[in-house]
């Protein structure tokens, strides 16, 4: 039996986002198994104002500003976003100013229990967001 002892959570940029989720303590983390072993973790994260992946861009603002401050790379892009708090979606808009590209990304949450929350490994598949549990054997 393992138990958690750490989650790092960071980008193929190198840019860590782990200080946006300390409000969550190790317990508040799923160990997801799968009948060959261990599959990951996920997490319930509130949609919460005060957390500190929020800003007054909307729950999750400050963790948006972060990814896309380590994934624009120079004046060829421009980058919005946006909170839809009716529908607890965030939508962000990424365009190549020089290929003319236009790629979007929708964030969406969830209700559990009566409340709004986003799921962990939701907002790690659409951002692409590297999640590393470290865990301390048990004997």
């Amino acid at each position: 039996m393992s138990t958690l002892r750490n989650v790092t959570i960071s980008d193929d940029t190198g840019t860590r986002y782990t200080d946006l989720f300390s409000d969550l303590t190790l317990d508040d983390y799923e160990i997801l198994h799968t009948a060959t072993g261990l599959r990951g973790i996920d997490a319930v994260l509130p949609a919460d104002p005060f957390a500190p992946r929020a800003s007054a861009d909307g729950p999750l603002g400050a963790l948006i500003l972060r990814w896309t401050q380590a994934h624009v790379d120079g004046r060829n892009y421009m980058i919005s976003w946006q909170y839809i708090d009716a529908h607890n979606i965030h939508t962000i808009a990424i365009a190549n100013t020089t290929t003319r590209e236009l790629h979007f990304i929708n964030l969406f949450g969830t209700v559990t229990a009566g409340r709004r929350s986003y799921r962990l490994r939701d907002l790690a598949d659409a951002l692409d967001l590297l999640i590393e549990p470290t865990f301390a054997r048990q004997s």
